[in-house]
């Protein structure tokens, strides 16, 4: 293998030097980011949280590899993992995150000049519903009846207390006993 560099020393005697170390990309670009994400992912470390999102996160990767070469390359480049990625999508929520916040965030972990387009749409596969079903009101829900239980008593009712304090204590004082007839 040559060297990509050569230094003449005193002595007129040439003396190679290490080629400076590049990441050659390999032929196909796409497979290789692609396999590397599914690398990380089955070495994944993370929290609970990270861990939520990184099955998610490692299959939206590997499509946008598959839509842009550029995108690949750098993935495949990248010295930080998909654990890392996860992490920093994560460091960014705060009680919640949508799901194209996700992709987003994963998107510019990696491609900070990007965007992520969303697209929803639909498609209707059959006849529209009849008459009967689209005029049909929801079912009311049941009403949940309420269970008495007997409460533990209170503390007695001191002087200082209030009247209607003192009045609830007294009435918590009151047992209640539960027959069963058979």
């Amino acid at each position: 293998m040559e060297n990509s560099s050569t230094i003449q020393n005193n002595s007129a005697e040439i003396i190679p030097q290490p080629a400076e170390k590049s990441q050659e990309l390999p032929v196909n670009v796409v497979r290789a980011a692609i396999e590397k994400i599914k690398a990380e992912y089955k070495e994944f470390k993370g929290g609970r949280y990270e861990k939520a999102i990184s099955s998610y996160v490692s299959t939206i990767l590997q499509d946008f590899c598959k839509q842009d070469e550029r995108f690949a390359e750098v993935v495949y480049k990248f010295k930080r993992t998909l654990s890392d990625c996860c992490k920093e999508i994560i460091k960014g929520a705060k009680s919640h995150v949508s799901d194209v916040d996700v992709y987003r965030s994963a998107v510019k972990y990696y491609f900070p000049n990007s965007e992520v387009i969303m697209q929803i749409s639909i498609e209707i596969t059959g006849e529209a519903p009849d008459e009967t079903e689209i005029l049909k009101e929801a079912e009311k829900p049941k009403p949940v009846e309420k269970k008495k239980t007997a409460s533990k008593p209170r503390k007695t009712a001191t002087k200082d207390m209030g009247k209607a304090s003192a009045k609830e204590a007294k009435e918590d004082k009151k047992e209640f006993i539960q027959l069963s007839l058979l």
